[in-house]
């Protein structure tokens, strides 16, 4: 792989989960790597979450191969949010290749909390 391919900068954030004093649980991201990364296929499907269309989009993103990224981890590129789908291997080229997916985050927020779910009372 040449290095002038490389002209994204992607960060990899891996999850921390702490436990609190009641025994809840919550994940944060910390960030683990600022990389470069080479963004070879784009592409968008039309997908409803929630009753929401929206076009998440889908990239398949070559690092170098002695890059140290999970399938927990999550990228952040461009002000936006992607998740993991799959890490393949190119040992010839000496690259990983990530196939991520945008996180709806409208579809996120939509979720409600516990003050917010009616009760009978």
């Amino acid at each position: 792989m040449r290095a002038g391919l490389l002209t994204e900068t992607i960060t990899v954030k891996t999850p921390t989960t702490t436990t609190n004093s009641v025994g809840e649980q919550s994940t944060t991201y910390t960030d683990k790597a600022t990389i470069k990364a080479r963004n070879v296929i784009n592409r968008q499907t039309r997908t409803n979450d929630n009753g929401d269309v929206w076009l998440p989009a889908t990239h398949t993103l070559e690092v170098r191969m002695y890059q140290n990224i999970s399938d927990y981890d999550i990228i952040s590129w461009n002000g936006k949010i992607y998740h993991i789908l799959s890490i393949e291997i190119d040992r010839p080229r000496m690259c990983k290749r990530l196939e991520i997916a945008e996180i709806n985050e409208t579809a996120i927020d939509e979720i409600p909390t516990i003050e917010e779910i009616p009760t009978d009372e």
